[in-house]
């Protein structure tokens, strides 16, 4: 009986200490299954990110191939630009087309360089080619401050026996002064389709301050 009851004293005393070691576990346990649900939370809430960053990358990716595809055009597009602009360019800076008189003037460094009428004027794509034409007359005409500048340029080709040049000088039409006209109906005057400094502004005037551009019944723009 006394053995009995030693072994049950501690069978007791072991059942105590695995029921303290369950509820240890349990508490342990119910901690783990709150950070596992917490985890798995973060868990689905880094794939939402996830899922989200594969759509941007893939909306990026698109953007970038449609970027490259309009840089490629760009590209394209400056090439032909470029090759464009060479070709005048190099015409120009060779003088290609001049007559022998504004050659030797452009590269006489014994003359103050002055510039032609036609880098002075520009005007929208549209009206080029007709203002242009009335103008080819005098597109090759020097435009000096003075006449004594050009009485310098004539002397130097006089003596290199160059040929002629023509000048407008702008001293002379410091006076001019342009009476304003209006438009006649389905028209627009020249001067208000060109650029140009306001140094050769009498200048301009004198030269389009009568110039109109319309268009014929054919869709053709014409001065009058």
């Amino acid at each position: 009986m006394s053995s009995m009851q030693t072994e049950l004293s501690k069978t007791s005393e072991d059942t105590s200490e695995k029921s303290a070691n369950i509820e240890a576990f349990t508490k342990r346990l119910g901690e783990i299954e709150k950070e596992r649900q917490e985890k798995q939370a973060r868990f689905s809430e880094l794939q939402d990110q996830q899922e989200g960053l594969k759509e941007q990358i893939s909306v990026l990716e698109e953007s970038q191939e449609k970027q490259k595809e309009e840089l490629s055009g760009v590209n394209r597009t400056l090439d032909a630009k470029q090759n464009e602009y060479n070709l005048p360019k190099s015409l120009v800076d060779n003088l290609e087309g001049f007559p022998e008189a504004i050659k030797f003037l452009k590269k006489n460094p014994q003359w103050k360089e002055a510039p032609l009428l036609s880098d002075v004027i520009t005007c929208p794509e549209k009206y080029r080619v007709t203002i242009e034409n009335f103008l080819e007359p005098f597109m090759n005409y020097y435009i000096v401050d003075a006449k004594q500048d050009a009485l310098e340029a004539v002397h130097l080709l006089t003596e290199a026996s160059r040929g002629k040049a023509n000048f407008f000088v702008l001293d002379s039409l410091e006076s001019c002064k342009q009476d304003s006209l209006s438009a006649p109906s389905d028209s627009q005057s020249a001067l208000d389709l060109v650029e140009y400094d306001t140094k050769y502004e009498n200048l301009i005037k004198h030269l389009l301050g009568y110039v109109f551009i319309t268009t014929d019944h054919e869709n053709h723009l014409t001065t009058f």
